[in-house]
């Protein structure tokens, strides 16, 4: 198998439709179609968003012969603004049709995506002569492209892996587990202060003797409430920072609907100590409520 370079590129040899570029040993080929996500064909440029696909078929049309396979590879200079091309591969021997395949804007601006941009490059190989029945041919020009049409339509989405709806999904579920635990002891502690309560009302003669479970009480829920805010405060950091890496793959800021949906859980743990520490300045034994202070 040979790489065929230099003179032995010849557009009227390989091709029967278009102008492929010619390089030193490859052809750049150039967008002839381009098709959005609702299968509509866009003739101006296309503004590809960040994140968004679009399916683009080459206005170059091969006419391989039987001892020729193609290589394709994507432009590098489209990776480095941040364009890949998702489908690339072989190019058997006899097809006779256009290429196609998948753009990707994986940066954080918006891209043009023209008609006549090079979008791939061609490399092919010299090879012994297969047979007749192994070759694979394109058929129609316009049927391949109605093919490509319907499948941007009703295969593909608009977003690649719908980063929007991932980063979306991923808050919405770290949310709803810090507000479970903290629901979670806040319910607790409130049966607590009731049962508290309850005892200092119907047996106020033995509060004395009782003052060292009271204590012993306090001492454990303060350790809870405590427990509480350092294992919210380390799970929201792990949490918002793999959330933060989610939206800065589509060039967003993590700073709406997670820190405002945090900071009132955050504030409900606080009202919890709040109401704990007014609660012993009013129901307990002053010795007691100093001695708790203390601690």
């Amino acid at each position: 198998m040979a790489l065929l370079a230099g003179d032995d590129l010849d557009r009227d040899k390989f091709f029967k439709a278009g102008h492929p570029v010619i390089k030193g040993s490859t052809f750049d080929l150039t967008i002839g179609s381009i098709f959005d996500a609702k299968g509509d064909r866009k003739v101006e440029p296309y503004n590809l968003k960040p994140g968004e696909m679009v399916q683009v078929v080459s206005a170059e049309e091969f006419n391989l012969p039987n001892n020729v396979t193609g290589h394709v590879t994507y432009k590098t200079r489209l990776t480095r603004k941040g364009i890949w091309a998702l489908t690339v591969g072989i190019i058997d021997p006899g097809w006779n049709g256009p290429m196609t395949t998948t753009l990707f804007n994986f940066s954080k601006v918006e891209f043009p995506v023209a008609i006549g941009t090079p979008f791939l490059r061609v490399s092919l190989f010299q090879h012994k002569g297969v047979h007749d029945s192994l070759l694979k041919t394109s058929g129609l020009a316009s049927e391949y492209k109605r093919e490509v049409q319907s499948d941007a339509s009703t295969v593909f989405p608009r977003s690649f892996l719908n980063l929007d709806v991932v980063a979306s999904s991923a808050s919405k579920l770290a949310l709803k587990s810090f507000n479970r635990t903290a629901i979670a002891l806040i319910a607790a502690s409130a049966i607590v202060f009731a049962l508290i309560q309850l005892v200092i009302t119907l047996s106020p003669p033995f509060v004395s003797g009782w003052s060292s479970d009271t204590q012993l009480e306090i001492e454990k829920l303060n350790y809870q409430i405590e427990m509480l805010r350092q294992e919210f405060d380390s799970s929201t950091q792990v949490e918002m920072a793999k959330l933060r890496h989610q939206m800065e793959l589509q060039g967003q800021d993590l700073d709406t609907f997670t820190q405002v949906e945090v900071e009132k859980v955050r504030q409900e743990i606080e009202l919890l100590r709040q109401d704990f520490d007014n609660f012993k300045n009013k129901n307990l034994p002053s010795d007691l409520s100093t001695e708790s202070n203390e601690n």
